[in-house]
């Protein structure tokens, strides 16, 4: 469910993570982005939180 964005939650909720897979699949704005993998740590969106694992 992280990986979907805030405002697109209510359509995912209660789905299985295969059913979250199939929908993000069929509607990719729903994608919460950035994604980014550091190899050693994964953040999701814009938030302060996300960006303060990435700081050195």
């Amino acid at each position: 469910m992280d990986l979907v964005k805030p405002n697109n939650k209510k359509d995912a909720e209660g789905m299985s993570d295969a059913e979250i897979i199939r929908f993000l699949a069929a509607n990719p704005n729903a994608v919460r982005r950035p994604i980014i993998d550091t190899g050693k740590v994964l953040t999701l969106g814009f938030t302060p939180e996300a960006r303060a694992k990435l700081a050195p």
